[in-house]
């Protein structure tokens, strides 16, 4: 499903990603594990092209990432939005149905959606005033950053 050949990606002199062969199976739960500046955000960037890859290929579904146009892509694709692409000023559950509602699902379908989320992530309570990713602590905005399987095909960061 994703396929990762011979990838290659570097900022000026530094090496960040270098010749990385990954296979990715449909249905398939992956873990990237490493230290900060290892090159696990580049890898998840790359694979909905938020960052170019200056070597090798990158396959979804056994085609080309490039092949695709970006937006459906991306909406194909489907993630876990998290930190700054989070929209600080909405709530939690607004975030959670963006991807939903661009992709034309019914009002009814976002919100059963977004409560079965909610309740696979633990975050089922309902407070009195709207939570917002940026009214959490900051050591727990983490949990606010939600695996949204829109589709079969999915990817979690």
């Amino acid at each position: 499903m994703i396929e990762f050949q011979n990838i290659s990606k570097s900022y000026g002199l530094v090496t960040a990603i270098d010749g990385v062969n990954l296979k990715i199976d449909r249905g398939e739960f992956v873990v990237l594990i490493g230290a900060s500046g290892s090159g696990k955000s580049t890898m998840l960037k790359m694979i909905n092209r938020m960052e170019s890859h200056d070597a090798g290929r990158i396959l979804f579904d056994g085609e080309e990432i490039y092949s695709f146009k970006v937006r459906d892509l991306r909406l194909r694709m489907g993630y876990a939005i998290q930190s700054v692409g989070l929209f600080p000023h909405w709530t939690v559950e607004r975030n959670i149905a963006t991807v939903p509602q661009m992709l034309g699902w019914t009002a009814q379908k976002i919100r059963d959606r977004v409560t079965t989320l909610l309740q696979l992530s633990s975050l089922t309570q309902r407070p009195i005033e709207p939570v917002t990713p940026t009214s959490c602590r900051a050591a727990s905005s983490s949990a606010w950053a939600l695996p949204v399987p829109w589709r079969q095909t999915r990817m979690f960061y």
